[in-house]
């Protein structure tokens, strides 16, 4: 299975997440409207010259920055990384569910809400995982999952690699 990451949000986790992961390949990163993009480019492009990234080596370029949710269709891992409000994560990880292949695994940022009320408001609580990370994201080296009951085994063995 070919992997391809994207990240749904536009806030400094998700444009830390979506910078640190540019250095490893493509992803894809959602944002909810033109004037959210437009500041996720700027953030995204400030954090990988900081970081010291070349043009054509997880740069800029492995950023792809789209705001139609469909365009996120062939990825196999989507981190959620939006306000941390149980309602707006919960909207958003529906519409990514029916958007997404059956086998992608979908992940929250979540630090203080229920994994398990996530997961089962993603539609696919089989293929659902917590991610807790750190913020600067490109600084910080930890990273906690935390799978709900209902994850499979292959989701608990494709998470970790997929970080």
């Amino acid at each position: 299975m070919s992997k391809r990451l994207a990240v749904a949000g536009s806030g400094a986790i998700a444009c830390g997440l979506a910078a640190t992961a540019a250095h490893h390949g493509p992803v894809l990163l959602l944002a909810r409207s033109e004037e959210s993009a437009d500041r996720a480019r700027a953030t995204v492009e400030k954090t990988l010259s900081r970081l010291g990234a070349e043009v054509g080596v997880g740069g800029l370029h492995s950023v792809e920055i789209v705001t139609d949710p469909a365009a996120l269709a062939e990825a196999t891992f989507v981190v959620e990384a939006v306000v941390e409000d149980h309602e707006v994560k919960a909207g958003l990880l529906a519409e990514l569910n029916g958007i997404l292949e059956g086998e992608a695994i979908l992940a929250s940022t979540t630090s203080s809400l229920s994994v398990e009320r996530l997961a089962e408001a993603s539609g696919r609580p089989q293929n659902f995982v917590g991610l807790h990370v750190f913020n600067p994201v490109t600084k910080m080296k930890l990273v906690e999952l935390i799978f709900p009951q209902a994850a499979s085994q292959s989701t608990r063995e494709r998470a970790p690699g997929a970080l």
